[in-house]
């Protein structure tokens, strides 16, 4: 072998072992947006996926990334701007169509992104991200029934999926199947007892209320507020259930602390008006009451009706 040939291989070799080492310096620095990308620290994971791109354009999932760290900034048309970059590099890519989709579902496109997941199920109809993606949007559009027959069907073919039957739960939650809805909240939590549970505990709570179980709906509501206990709704619930049982001290006690947290909320004041009441606390009933009227809710009729009536009652 001439000395030519050796210094040209030697050369080759020196460059294949630059390349793989700064392939390997890209996934390092790939996998460390990814952690600032989960700790929401989005523009860190940005600055990293700048510079990727910079030493290499060709670098593909650092578009993947950028498209989910401008979902995350909520910066939907910079979003779609890359989804349609990466689509130049690979036009028949899953995971950047489903990522368009995402996009023109936050920008409210419903009708565009569904066409892109119809894109995908064309080609390949057991598409689990597809089916998913779609019936995500038929849920948020409130088309429940709808969601429910393409998740059904996106559960045969992954039964073990938790965004689908975190989906499916919802819709059936949402279609009042109480007992079904339960079923796939209980199977998420056996699989992963982190997954969105706030909101599985909170949906879950509301279905065994539904169910006649209050204890166990207390239970459920007591478990989220673990997890958020700054969220005054979930205080309300279970004022609520109490409530209804006649034990109004309980409920005001609640109300009390949904109140502390949201000063705002009308019906919660109608409803700890509603407790003063039962308890012939009479006063108090009557500012409840009147706060209910003065900043609206659903029961503000009723909250006037008992207003009236206690202003004559108190001579106010």
């Amino acid at each position: 072998m001439s000395l030519k040939i050796k210094l040209f291989l030697f050369a080759s070799l020196l460059q294949l072992t630059s390349l793989a080492q700064q392939k390997i310096n890209l996934d390092n620095m790939y996998q460390s947006s990814i952690e600032k990308y989960h700790a929401k620290q989005y523009k860190q994971a940005n600055t990293i996926l700048d510079f990727i791109l910079e030493s290499d354009s060709s670098y593909f999932k650092a578009h993947l990334g950028k498209i989910d760290v401008l979902i995350g900034e909520r910066k939907y048309k910079s979003a779609l701007l890359y989804a349609n970059k990466a689509l130049e590099l690979k036009p028949n890519n899953t995971d950047i169509i489903c990522k368009r989709a995402l996009v023109l579902f936050k920008l409210r496109q419903y009708k565009e992104a569904k066409e892109e997941y119809g894109k995908i199920l064309d080609k390949d109809p057991k598409s689990v991200k597809a089916l998913y993606g779609w019936a995500h949007i038929e849920n948020r559009m409130k088309n429940h029934e709808q969601a429910i027959q393409i998740l059904s069907k996106a559960k045969k073919i992954e039964s073990k999926n938790l965004h689908v039957l975190y989906e499916l739960g919802y819709a059936y939650f949402n279609t009042n199947e109480d007992l079904k809805a339960i079923k796939q909240f209980d199977k998420i939590l056996k699989m992963n007892p982190k997954y969105q549970a706030e909101s599985i505990y909170t949906m879950r709570g509301a279905c065994k209320n539904a169910m006649e179980n209050p204890i166990g709906a207390i239970l459920d509501y007591r478990e989220a507020l673990k997890l958020n206990p700054t969220n005054s709704s979930l205080y309300n619930n279970i004022a609520m259930i109490y409530a209804y049982q006649g034990k109004n001290e309980k409920a005001i006690k609640y109300l009390n602390a949904s109140i502390q947290l949201n000063n705002k909320h009308g019906l919660v004041f109608y409803n700890r008006g509603l407790s003063h009441y039962n308890l012939k606390h009479y006063e108090l009933a009557y500012h409840d009451f009147e706060k209910a009227c003065q900043l609206g809710c659903k029961k503000r009729e009723e909250a006037l009706g008992y207003y009236n009536r206690l202003k004559k009652k108190l001579k106010k």
